[in-house]
């Protein structure tokens, strides 16, 4: 019976439920088919900008960033923190092969000491820049009981809010920091008169009387673990 009260026909009530099922059917499936909505493009802050304009915009982003960084820097030295409480995150970077054997890496050297800092600079975008009383010379023109100047990559570095920070190192010659002692294989010097460890091959932390050699080493299984004396030794002799 419809809304006036006139009885359907069952043929045309079943008809006409068959249709809305059919209907709701198709609009369901619809919906469901339909592909998901496009994500709005990724926001471009240099659209509609001429190139000038964003060559400019990005020299200076950058060079608030520098000012910002050195400020950071200069206030984290000033606070005498000690860089050893910063977490300490490896650089991305392309790294140099180290010498494949240990006479290599000795006789490629210009220096060979064991050392210990005595006071480390850090230099925004430079790196930092150590002093290391040399304790013993095994090879080269440095004598026990003189400094030399060694420049390692790496240093405090902040974070996005420019408060806390982190301490950035390179695998291949991770910052030495002060107080430590090393046996350094060192080539240079550069124009400052500063020497720099070889990639992997130029670092051997030295603590208890023992030596630990960089994990990427090739003749790491050669030398780690040495005692100090024994490879201060084993490296003289291949100095000779």
């Amino acid at each position: 019976m419809n809304h006036l009260g006139v009885r359907r026909p069952a043929t045309q009530v079943f008809l006409i439920a068959l249709a809305t099922v059919t209907t709701l059917l198709v609009v369901r499936l619809a919906t469901a088919q339909s592909p998901p909505p496009a994500p709005p493009p990724p926001f471009n802050p240099d659209a509609g900008l001429t190139k000038q304009q964003i060559e400019a915009n990005h020299a200076a982003n950058n060079a608030q960033f520098e000012a910002k960084y050195r400020a950071w820097l200069a206030d984290f030295i000033k606070s005498e923190k000690d860089p050893r409480t910063l977490e300490r995150v490896p650089v991305n970077a392309f790294y140099a092969g180290g010498k494949p054997t240990l006479r290599e890496a000795v006789t490629d050297a210009s220096l060979v000491v064991v050392g210990r800092v005595t006071k480390a600079e850090f230099e925004a975008f430079a790196g930092t820049h150590l002093t290391v009383e040399v304790q013993s010379a095994v090879k080269g023109p440095a004598r026990a009981g003189t400094s030399i100047r060694v420049w390692m990559g790496g240093g405090p570095f902040p974070d996005l809010e420019f408060k806390a920070g982190t301490l950035t190192i390179y695998e291949n010659a991770p910052l030495l920091l002060l107080g430590d002692r090393a046996l350094l294989f060192l080539e240079g010097p550069l124009p400052s008169g500063e020497y720099y460890p070889q990639s992997w091959t130029g670092l051997y932390n030295l603590e208890g009387g023992v030596a630990r050699a960089l994990e990427g080493n090739p003749f790491r299984a050669q030398v780690d673990r040495l005692a100090e004396a024994a490879l201060v030794a084993l490296v003289a002799a291949e100095a000779k």
